[in-house]
């Protein structure tokens, strides 16, 4: 993770890049000493860059931190498709990571655009581009912290409801499964446990089990060895209705005709 207490001292220069055909499938070696930090952002296609030692994948979306070497450190990138990227040279009052770094704000729509007004900006080199480069680069950093804060809040939440978890892989066919035990599992109160877990999976605990059942059965029914009152009771559902309604929610067709309503290849 980048500092969040870091001051711009000096940007260099916001500057696109666009690999050649004849490159793709080659490994081009940069031994130029970097006087600059830099941050990228793929537009477009894949390559792996290698640092000091350390192997990272850029791809659409991914930005890329590459931090500056006085000393020369072998830098390699081997470009697996037709590459381009937009990249911020800067430097800063304190140390940053000594390290090759990616993030994923493939989903962060706002950095892309960030980065193509960063370049328009500069390109056009009209008074006040310096500042308006440096404010854009601050907002930049912002959206990795942000994302960098998510991931391990994400991560966080998952450790936390991982003994409900891992009794809900165990347990949910049986028929005296309770959700009540749940939060007591983890040590938490229900309201807390159900955000944390909605956070998690985007839906409740009963439409985890739900889904869960649902996707054993239509395993089930696929091999064609149990009927659906048998399934429905291995599933531990006391009626065989009900099974098919919540089957027939959840995948658009009745248990009874799931198999020959798949498309044949």
């Amino acid at each position: 993770m980048l500092s969040d207490k870091l001051n711009i001292t000096d940007i260099y220069c916001v500057w696109p890049f666009y690999s050649k055909s004849h490159i793709v499938g080659t490994r081009q070696y940069y031994a130029n000493t970097r006087r600059y930090h830099e941050l990228i952002y793929v537009l477009d296609g894949e390559c792996m860059s290698t640092y000091n030692g350390k192997t990272v994948r850029n791809s659409p979306g991914t930005v890329q931190f590459l931090p500056k070497e006085p000393v020369g450190n072998k830098h390699y990138i081997d470009f697996i498709s037709k590459y381009s990227c937009i990249t911020f040279f800067f430097d800063s009052d304190v140390p940053l990571s000594n390290e090759i770094m990616t993030f994923d704000l493939s989903n962060n729509s706002k950095v892309k655009a960030i980065f193509e007004k960063a370049l328009h900006i500069w390109s056009r080199g009209e008074t006040g581009h310096y500042h308006q480069g440096a404010s854009l680069l601050y907002r930049v950093l912002y959206e990795v912290e942000k994302s960098c804060c998510a991931d391990y809040m994400a991560s966080s939440a998952e450790k936390r409801i991982e003994p409900a978890v891992e009794y809900i892989h165990h347990y949910y066919c049986d028929r005296d499964f309770s959700y009540e035990c749940l939060p007591a599992l983890c040590g938490l109160k229900y309201s807390y446990f159900f955000r944390l877990f909605v956070k998690r999976f985007g839906i409740s605990p009963s439409q985890y089990v739900k889904k869960m059942k649902i996707e054993k059965a239509c395993q089930l029914l696929w091999i064609n060895k149990f009927s659906v009152t048998q399934i429905a009771e291995m599933l531990g559902y006391s009626d065989v209705y009900y099974f098919s309604r919540q089957f027939k929610d959840q995948m658009g067709v009745a248990p009874s005709h799931y198999v020959s309503s798949i498309p044949q290849l």
